[in-house]
């Protein structure tokens, strides 16, 4: 049975391995990691999931490498499921992440152990 404490363990997985793959050693070397933005949502009536804002690393990615690169970690995780929609966001989408319906405590549902948030704003943001 998913959990919150699981769902953060499977997500903290997930941006290691992407982390890891888009930055390679500037990671382990220099502490670098993509800028990410996790909320979890979910109730007893529906399930848990994310909704995530991950900066994309690429200034160009006409091959879509790092829409690859997610789908692959994201479904090498235990609770990864291939239900999951990946576009450039916007201020619409953050909106709509920060919603408080489906949020039994609106404090508790961003994922604070996971986000990573420099003072530099993501240029071009993909998410879950």
């Amino acid at each position: 049975m998913l959990d919150r404490q699981i769902a953060s363990a499977n997500l903290r997985h997930f941006l290691s391995v992407l982390n890891r793959q888009t930055l390679g050693n500037l990671g382990r070397r220099q502490g670098k990691k993509l800028w990410a933005f996790p909320v979890l949502e979910g109730t007893a009536s529906k399930h848990l999931h994310y909704h995530l804002v991950i900066d994309c690393p690429f200034a160009s990615d006409p091959d879509n490498r790092f829409e690859a690169l997610i789908r692959d970690a994201w479904l090498g995780t235990d609770w990864g499921d291939v239900q999951m929609k990946l576009t450039r966001s916007d201020d619409g989408w953050v909106h709509y992440m920060t919603k408080l319906r489906d949020k039994p405590d609106f404090a508790d549902a961003i994922d604070w152990t996971n986000a990573y948030m420099s003072d530099v704003p993501p240029t071009v943001a993909c998410h879950r």
